[in-house]
């Protein structure tokens, strides 16, 4: 996304809505100029037939001024589109628990195998690798390996309250991952205000 297409957008804005009637020609431009670097700054990471697809979109359903929230707003539902639902993420989940019990069963077999490292081991390590490959929302909704261990170890009608709890909690889960991803500059002033908190 570049500044002239953000500056087209708010032409179009302006000449569906209008609101700006008050202002001279001159004076409309230099208003719309000021606002696209606002605009910039918020949609200037999506890609440029995403934002264009979005904003036209947005205004199809917009009754009052495409804002962009709105824009925003509808790229999301795009993106959501494309990507896995909630239940497709949990049954993908419930998958990974599966391998992740056995690993645990594992845990107290001490046979040694051809990598010269007892079951319980290897059972440790592929546990660790489940983990790993689990998408960042996944790892965060468990917290740690631990967290993962554990609810590998609920049973079937534990793991229907579970499922409540993952379908009401992921949308958190992915919301904390985009900021993260999008703003990683922000860790260290969130880290250091909360030793100085408790300090």
């Amino acid at each position: 996304m570049n500044k002239q297409d953000i500056i087209k957008m708010l032409t179009v804005i302006e000449s569906i809505y209008g609101g700006k009637n008050n202002l001279t020609s001159d004076e409309l431009k230099k208003h719309i100029k000021l606002q696209a670097d606002i605009w910039l700054e918020i949609l200037g990471e999506y890609e440029n037939d995403l934002v264009w697809k979005a904003f036209y979109e947005a205004c199809k359903v917009e009754k009052y001024k495409v804002v962009p929230a709105s824009i925003i707003e509808q790229i999301n539902k795009i993106k959501t589109a494309f990507g896995k639902s909630d239940q497709q993420l949990w049954a993908e989940f419930r998958k990974v628990l599966k391998k992740a019990g056995d690993c645990v069963y594992n845990f107290k077999f001490t046979a040694v195998e051809s990598n010269g490292k007892t079951q319980g081991e290897n059972a440790q390590e592929e546990l660790q690798q489940l983990y790993d490959g689990l998408p960042p929302e996944l790892q965060r909704y468990c917290g740690n390996i631990s967290g993962l261990k554990d609810l590998s170890q609920l049973d079937d009608e534990s793991l229907q309250f579970e499922k409540a709890r993952f379908l009401k909690n992921i949308g958190k889960m992915k919301e904390s991952v985009k900021i993260q991803n999008e703003c990683p500059q922000f860790e260290k002033i969130v880290n250091s205000a909360n030793i100085k908190r408790l300090e």
